[in-house]
């Protein structure tokens, strides 16, 4: 097995690593390529708002956490600059998401808490309850069915927090029967 030329430059890999500052009072230290920030590396705003991540082409890519002035916070996976894959959203209302993410959306299986103590876990589309999950309701109510754009609908199981149960088919968040 050969081993790496430790005299010749061009046989290793090196990274280049910058500090970068912008007239608007904007920096950006990490990894380049070709003029782009490429690689690891971190962007802050003079405002406030941060990313810490994977970059390719200029675009956020890979893992990274974003934090925003507001007290928006996002951990996880983006693809060419948009939330795509597995994270964690932090709201600035004390709502938090985790799971699946597509093109900026929360997309697929997740789970959220809302700062009342509602949570739901389940299947999500655009950002909504969408498909079968199971909610926990602040008063100690449970609903474990079927779910349409962020209301009960479908078949599903509802009991109440005495304990009293309807089964079977919900429209638009109310029991038919």
């Amino acid at each position: 097995m050969k081993q790496p030329d430790k005299i010749n430059p061009a046989s290793t890999t090196r990274k280049l690593i910058k500090k970068m500052s912008f007239m608007c009072g904007d920096v950006y230290e990490g990894e380049f390529r070709e003029h782009l920030f490429h690689g690891e590396g971190s962007y802050t705003c003079r405002l406030g708002t941060s990313y810490h991540g994977g970059w390719n082409a200029g675009k956020r890519h890979g893992n990274g956490e974003h934090i925003d002035t507001y007290g928006f916070k996002y951990s996880g996976t983006w693809v060419h600059d948009k939330k795509h894959g597995i994270g964690r959203a932090e709201f600035p209302n004390g709502y938090i998401y985790e799971g699946e993410w597509f093109d900026n959306k929360r997309t697929g299986k997740g789970k959220s808490v809302h700062s009342s103590g509602t949570s739901y876990e389940g299947d999500f589309v655009d950002g909504k309850q969408h498909g079968n999950g199971t909610c926990l309701f602040s008063n100690g109510a449970v609903y474990k069915g079927e779910w349409r754009n962020g209301k009960m609908n479908g078949k599903g199981k509802y009991t109440n927090s005495r304990g009293a149960s309807f089964e079977g088919n919900f429209i638009g968040g109310k029991f038919q029967g």
